[in-house]
């Protein structure tokens, strides 16, 4: 309620709390650009952020712990959420060269 006070009554500055949630590795290599970019445009709304296990994220949502989520998962259908995919990872698999495995070709 609070929160949409202060926009409604703000003169067009967005303004409120976003609490924001992820799993570690997002925490430390994704994010940060994120984070400041969004500051730098919107120096009046409070970011809190909480690093999550992964498995966990999207019940934070549900629980409201969080009002939005970044994670790294396969595409999500669901009626419940809200789901923006932003970009598609690609992951690497190493294996020493005498390892069994490095003759092992995935296909793509």
């Amino acid at each position: 309620m609070e929160e949409a006070r202060s926009v409604v009554h703000n003169s067009g500055n967005l303004t409120g709390t976003l609490t924001i949630s992820a799993n570690e590795v997002l925490c430390a290599y994704r994010l940060p650009a994120v984070f400041q970019l969004f500051r730098s445009r919107f120096p009046e709304v409070r970011l809190i952020f909480r690093s999550v296990p992964n498995q966990q994220l999207k019940q934070t949502l549900f629980d409201g712990k969080a009002d939005v989520v970044f994670i790294l998962d396969e595409p999500v259908l669901s009626t419940g959420l809200t789901v923006e995919p932003l970009l598609e990872e690609h992951f690497g698999f190493f294996v020493a060269p005498d390892h069994h495995l490095s003759n092992y070709h995935a296909k793509a």
